[in-house]
């Protein structure tokens, strides 16, 4: 359980980091202080309790998986896959 102090997702971005509390702050965080930029969400994962990482590129179209086929990021997928 994580204590009420924990904030649950941090981009992290070579020193220039940010705490956000959802996902909806992660998503508007992204869009306003990362255009063009490409970071890492750290999040705890509710099923396993381990630290996870997804590795974005913020486009001006849309924040994409920065690997593989680079799939737009399903936002409410991240927030089913941190909850407790």
């Amino acid at each position: 359980m994580r204590s009420s102090s924990e904030v649950p997702f941090t981009i992290k971005a070579f020193g220039n980091d940010r705490s956000c509390h959802d996902v909806a702050g992660v998503e508007k965080t992204l869009r306003a202080e990362y255009a063009d930029q490409s970071v890492a969400i750290h999040y705890r994962s509710g099923r396993t309790g381990l630290t996870k990482v997804l590795f974005v590129d913020v486009d001006v179209d849309a924040v994409r998986q920065s690997y593989g086929d680079r799939p737009v990021v399903d936002f409410s997928q991240l927030a089913c896959d941190a909850q407790q």
